[in-house]
């Protein structure tokens, strides 16, 4: 009983791992949205006192994403030590029924995630690349057939693209819906 108990604790401290790793990747994405906004709005605004509050506030954003990858890449390894134990739990309980990806890129527009995931999927010979659109952004994501072997693609990937990252598909996009050239990820709820 106490064998079984440390293994759902790890596979748990795993799913959370995993959870805090992508909501970090959400937020750089808004992050840098918002950055663009207030860059936007620095070069419409006449008003010099409100233009230096906007730019202290870029200032301070600017230090949000070193920081967040600082602690992403963190999680990554930590995430990376565990995987070994997670698989060996999985193949222990076949209830598992988990789907694992790896996140490579992230796009503004559909073009330029169709770009990258051609490249990246070219060298690194991927032939599975497929692009979803989660939270106003198109993301580059290759699905794997177990957590084994997304931490595979991920070493692969992280070659060339420094920020990809490894999803639990059940909770990062559980439902995805067909669109012309892309998966969009239905809302929760």
């Amino acid at each position: 009983m106490v064998g079984l108990q440390w293994k759902v604790k790890v596979s748990q401290q795993d799913q959370d791992l995993v959870a805090a790793q992508t909501t970090i990747a959400d937020l750089k994405v808004q992050n840098a949205k918002l950055e663009k906004a207030l860059e936007e709005a620095n070069l419409q605004i006449a008003d010099v006192e409100l233009k230096k509050r906007i730019s202290e506030l870029a200032s301070v954003n600017a230090e949000v994403l070193p920081a967040a990858s600082r602690v992403q890449s963190s999680l990554q390894q930590s995430i990376a030590a565990n995987t070994e134990f997670v698989q060996q739990y999985q193949v222990a309980s076949p209830a598992s029924a988990e789907s694992w990806a790896v996140v490579f890129g992230g796009d503004a527009t559909l073009p330029e995630a169709r770009h990258e995931t051609e490249m990246v999927a070219r060298k690194v010979a991927i032939n599975n690349a497929s692009i979803y659109y989660r939270q106003g952004s198109y993301r580059s994501v290759v699905v794997a057939v177990d957590r084994g072997q997304a931490n595979q693609l991920l070493n692969a990937l992280k070659r060339l693209k420094g920020d990809a990252y490894i999803v639990n598909m059940s909770t990062w996009c559980p439902r995805a819906e067909a669109r012309a050239g892309f998966l969009e990820c239905a809302a929760p709820g």
